[in-house]
Formats: structure tokens, sequence, C-alpha cells
């Protein structure tokens, strides 16, 4: 919708804006208790520093709170930053990094 693909649908984006922001809210709540399963990626850095982790998941959620979602260049506007707070995260707690 922000690269011109599809027209810009500001009630999809209002929906989609309320969408992230519960995701982004839930990321502690998700990681609360160590994971050992084996699809996991989550880093075991994610418990020995949880207070730096929850960080990282309040500023995610700040940034998608923050979204505005008037119009396509607002939108476009807002989503480095938190798109930007997703891939700072995964870096340093998700095993391998995001693209590996």
């Amino acid at each position: 919708m922000t690269t011109g693909g599809a027209l810009f649908d500001r009630k999809q984006a209002d929906r989609d804006r309320r969408a992230l922001i519960r995701t982004t809210r839930a990321i502690s709540g998700l990681f609360r208790h160590p994971r050992t399963d084996a699809p996991s990626r989550a880093s075991h850095g994610i418990w020995h520093r949880w207070d730096e982790f929850r960080a990282r998941a309040k500023h995610a959620a700040r940034a998608a709170r923050h979204l505005d979602t008037q119009s396509r260049a607002t939108l476009q506007q807002g989503l480095p930053y938190l798109v930007r707070a997703c891939l700072q995260c995964h870096d340093q707690f998700r095993l391998n990094g995001h693209f590996k």
C-alpha cells in the first residue's frame, strides 16, 4: 500500500496499524519463558538481557502507535521507524540475524 502497488485505503491502513500495535505489545509476553523448541529462532540473549529486550519491544510498540494513517505520504514517513525497531531487535535477539 505504501509503495504504490495498491491503492491507499485509509480504513485498511487503520486496521493494519491496530494489528501492528497488538502484535508489538504482545512481544514480551511471547518470550516470557525461555523457548527450547527446535523451530524457535530466538537467541538465549533474550532471557539473559531481558530488560534490553523488553525496552526494544516497547520501542517497536511505540513506533507502531505513532504510525499516521491519514495518507500514503504520512504512513511512508513513519514506517521506517517501525521497520528499524524490528530489525534492530532481530539483529540482537534472533539467531543468525534477520535475513540469515
